[in-house]
């Protein structure tokens, strides 16, 4: 999900009990994500916490951060959010 659609869940996803998000680097129109931490993440994240997530009934979300630029930039409003 984007950053706008994140804020918007916000609210409802603050109302679980436990929930996991993973914050990472929109993927380009090239199919490849510029995030290179979350590329050599990615298959650790499948392998082991989505099982254990779906076992334990806990929701899994994606939040894309924009491209590498835009997370840059030290006033990204994910870099500011309160939670």
């Amino acid at each position: 999900m984007d950053l706008k659609t994140f804020e918007e869940q916000l609210p409802e996803i603050q109302k679980k009990e436990l929930a996991v998000v993973i914050f990472k680097g929109t993927t380009g129109a090239d199919g490849v994500n510029w995030c290179g931490d979350c590329v050599e993440a990615d298959p650790h994240i499948n392998k082991v916490l989505v099982p254990l997530c779906k076992e334990k009934d806990v929701p899994i979300y994606y939040v894309e951060v924009g491209d590498r630029p835009t997370w840059k930039d030290p006033n990204h409003p994910l870099r500011k959010h309160p939670v």
